[in-house]
């Protein structure tokens, strides 16, 4: 009891006190038998006090009110339990001492009632003032609120949140206080564990991107000082092949281009090496800007030709020739070196399958969702760019793991593939700070698709486009050619055969085609989807169905145009008849495209009976917005003249949709008759 018997500041007095009277109450009145017992109420007491006041004044009545409302907040205090709830006179002393504030403090009432306020803070007062400072500015403005830290019985400390609030009658008088708190240490600890796990991933995070900024640093050091004795080699082996100190002989020179040959590969992989701790590091500034697609398409393929040449690959452009005018939204530079390293390992990878070449393809095409897997962080609508190749492909288990620096999805010391593993790496992380994604499907020995996902940029309306690409291509320049010694190399500039005569119902359609074609699209993959007649579409995502069918339905509306109106007015049969250049590119892009949608579907599981029923579909969905639009914003002579070429220019739609659905269904057999083969040459099959 020595601590008990110590009062050196007010408020250590006001709890010695308490101690003795709850003591003496104890000697009088063993546990659980006085009136004043642990937990008892005064009911009784404030009754009868309310009683007695309600008859010296009002009356009956307004005592039997009085005598109510004691009881209520009586009953209110007593079975409150998350609050300490208690009254306090003019002066501070407690009148009443609620049960939750037993719960909460631990002073039981007769522990409690009697003592002044100060029995609850600390030596000197509370982190946030004294207990007669609190009393004083809530007499004066009505109530005070704050938190700090209040004592308990056991002489433990909480961090409470109380608000004391003055009583006054009618005229003002002061009655005394009331005090509601509340426990906040459990709230309290738990925030301080909050901030201190922030201020912990803060460092944390601070130490990671030093150590970040250090590897990237060792990088291009060393990136860097490699480079320069590498480029010195370089520059000696250009010296002999000059044979400034006397002539070579042949095998030297063989010797001397294949040293050449290990530095250019050296070279390339230490400049790999440089970008990689550049974009790593955000250092690389970007300009976003509009990027068009079909530009930056044949400008990497321009690149990758000669390779893929050298390999005996065959490479077809999806994307030139578009009139949908795909246009992103990012760094011109970084889309470049993006689609330069997608192509690169789509030359690399691509092998002959089945006594055919190797085939490499570049499609495009908007949506306005991207697939689950890609981490789209821009504004949609959204562009992409895939790249498609026949390579050996790549297991699902190691198709996330290629995008990891150093890398590969073949790791084994004897692969054949060089290169470092930091191509999809760094493409990834540019595609990133773009807003966009590179996205990836494969699985292994069905070749593999790489796709660079971008926020498409504004442009103007496909119709707009189409208008002004016919324009130009129909109308020639000051400096155009004589008809006959056109330049193959600018196409744009030719006028065709039939320039001057697509003004009629195919250009119409084309229009028609272009303006409908996100609604088409949007019909066309619901009524897969929903359709009893596909149902190997009800269970994959946007992209897979669409394929190619964007691109294909794109390069169609540009090919029509180029038709012209002896095309139209001699039937479809005459469709490829003494075709322009035009033409010719959009057939060969429309086979290609055809051929790869029934690859594709046949990759997929589809059978043949669905594909016939998709392109019942697209050819139903064409003919509707053809109907809708076609002739509605030309002029029409008469109605029998509409009705007429309306139809002649369906049926020359309808033949090129039913070539593109005989090219689909042979490639879904040889794709098909290939795997079966292959299955049944496999001995675990």
């Amino acid at each position: 009891m020595a601590r008990r018997e110590v009062a050196q500041t007010p408020e250590e007095q006001e709890r010695a006190a308490a101690w003795r009277r709850g003591e003496a109450q104890a000697r009088e009145h063993p546990v659980g038998t006085g009136p004043m017992a642990r937990g008892a109420t005064t009911e009784g007491a404030s009754t009868e006090g309310a009683s007695t006041e309600g008859a010296s004044t009002e009356g009956a009545i307004t005592g039997a009110r009085a005598a109510a409302a004691g009881r209520a907040f009586a009953a209110f205090a007593e079975n409150v339990r998350d609050y300490a709830i208690f009254l306090m006179d003019p002066s501070g002393t407690i009148m009443f001492w609620g049960e939750g504030a037993r719960l909460i403090k631990g002073w039981t009432k007769v522990e409690a009632e009697g003592a002044h306020l100060r029995l609850l803070y600390p030596p000197g007062g509370s982190e946030d003032g004294t207990a007669e400072a609190h009393l004083a500015w809530a007499a004066t403005y009505g109530e005070y609120t704050g938190e700090g830290p209040r004592v308990r019985s056991n002489g433990a400390s909480f961090w409470a949140s109380v608000a004391i609030t003055a009583l006054r009658d009618d005229d003002g008088s002061l009655l005394g206080f009331a005090k509601l708190s509340r426990d906040l240490t459990a709230r309290r600890a738990a925030e301080a564990l909050r901030l201190a796990a922030a201020e912990a991933a803060a460092i944390a995070r601070t130490e990671a991107a030093a150590a970040s900024a250090a590897k990237n640093g060792f990088l291009a050091t060393i990136s860097h000082e490699i480079r320069t004795p590498v480029n010195a080699m370089l520059g000696y082996t250009e010296l002999l092949e000059l044979e400034l100190d006397g002539p070579l002989t042949a095998g030297q020179r063989r010797y001397l281009h294949s040293a050449r040959a290990s530095g250019h590969h050296l070279l390339a992989l230490i400049t790999q090496v440089l970008d990689f701790s550049h974009v790593d590091g955000a250092e690389r500034a970007s300009a976003p800007s509009a990027v068009p697609i079909a530009d930056v398409v044949a400008e990497a393929l321009a690149l990758m030709a000669p390779a893929a040449a050298a390999r005996g690959l065959e490479v077809a452009d999806a994307v030139r020739g578009s009139p949908l005018a795909l246009t992103g939204w990012g760094d011109m530079a970084s889309v470049r070196q993006i689609l330069g390293n997608l192509l690169d390992n789509a030359v690399k990878f691509s092998t002959a399958r089945d006594g055919h070449a190797g085939r490499i393809t570049v499609r495009a095409g908007a949506a306005t969702r991207g697939p689950v897997t890609a981490q789209l962080t821009g504004t949609r609508p959204w562009v992409y760019v895939c790249v498609d190749d026949t390579g050996l492909g790549i297991s699902a288990d190691r198709l996330d793991a290629v995008f990891e620096p150093f890398v590969q999805a073949d790791m084994r010391l004897t692969r054949t593939h060089g290169g470092l593993g930091l191509g999809l790496a760094i493409s990834r992380r540019l595609a990133r700070q773009m807003g966009g994604d590179v996205t990836g499907q494969s699985q292994a020995g069905a070749g593999a698709t790489f796709c660079l996902w971008l926020p498409a940029a504004p442009v103007a309306s496909p119709a707009q486009r189409t208008t002004e690409r016919t324009s130009q291509r129909t109308t020639p320049g000051p400096d155009a050619a004589a008809p006959g010694r056109a330049d193959e190399g600018d196409r744009t500039t030719m006028a065709g055969p039939t320039a001057g005569s697509t003004a009629g119902p195919l250009r119409a359609v084309a229009e028609a085609v272009l303006g409908e074609l996100e609604r088409i699209l949007h019909v066309y993959v619901a009524r897969l989807r929903t359709d009893p007649g596909t149902p190997s579409a009800h269970a994959i995502d946007e992209v897979q169905i669409e394929d190619h069918v964007a691109s294909f339905l794109g390069n169609l509306a540009a090919t029509l145009p180029s038709l012209g109106e002896a095309t139209l007015h001699a039937g479809p049969g005459s469709a490829a008849e003494d075709p322009t250049g035009d033409v010719r590119d959009g057939a060969a892009i429309q086979r290609v495209v055809a051929e790869r949608h029934g690859a594709q579907r046949a990759r997929l599981g589809w059978s043949e009976s669905e594909l016939r029923r998709e392109y019942t579909i697209l050819r139903e969905e064409l003919t509707a917005a053809v109907q809708r639009r076609a002739l509605r914003d030309r002029p029409r002579p008469t109605a029998d003249a509409d009705r007429q070429e309306t139809a002649q220019a369906l049926a020359v739609l309808t033949e090129f949709l039913a070539l593109a659905e005989r090219l689909s269904l042979t490639e879904h057999r040889v794709t098909v008759a290939a795997r079966d083969t292959a299955s049944a040459r496999d001995p675990r099959a």
